[in-house]
């Protein structure tokens, strides 16, 4: 698989997921959705900030989940689904960290569900997929007391078995 350009895991405070843990978030650059007040605007531009191999990134992201307060993967945008060669990356990349760990991994899109390929082998490695663009004049879905969808076209689904959750 050739490298790809995703930003660096990061760590985010602010998001604990539930009272035993803190979610590594995952950035990708490019977006064509455009929602309007995204709160992610600066990822929008497909312009590489790091170029990282898949090994290269597996690897960062396993050393972050040695830490036992990591208790997740969140990939998110800009739009992780924003290019057939950064879905290939991803679904290279998913494969091998669901081979090393059982931590869920949650992927972020805009995308509504009925334009997704749910066969494409990236969905064998993601466990629960969020789906919808942000539109800012719907209202926020409190999913619980740490997860808020930011607008009510939003979905969350688990992948295995399939079931809608919200």
């Amino acid at each position: 698989m050739e490298d790809s350009w995703i930003l660096p895991p990061l760590i985010s405070s602010h998001c604990l997921t539930n009272p035993s843990g803190f979610a590594l978030e995952l950035y990708c650059t490019g977006c064509f959705f455009h929602c309007k007040n995204c709160h992610n605007r600066e990822l929008w531009t497909y312009d590489p900030a790091y170029l990282v191999s898949v090994s290269e990134f597996v690897d960062s992201v396993l050393s972050y989940f040695t830490n036992p307060l990591i208790v997740e993967l969140q990939i998110m945008g800009g739009e992780p689904l924003f290019s057939d060669c950064r879905i290939l990356f991803l679904t290279d990349a998913l494969r091998l960290i669901k081979e090393k760990t059982e931590k869920p991994i949650i992927l972020f899109t805009g995308y509504d569900l009925d334009d997704l390929d749910l066969d494409s082998d990236l969905f064998l490695f993601v466990d629960f997929l969020k789906t919808g663009k942000y539109i800012e004049n719907l209202p926020e879905v409190r999913v619980n007391e740490t997860f808020v969808l930011a607008s009510s076209n939003q979905h969350i689904y688990k992948l295995h078995p399939f079931k809608k959750i919200v």
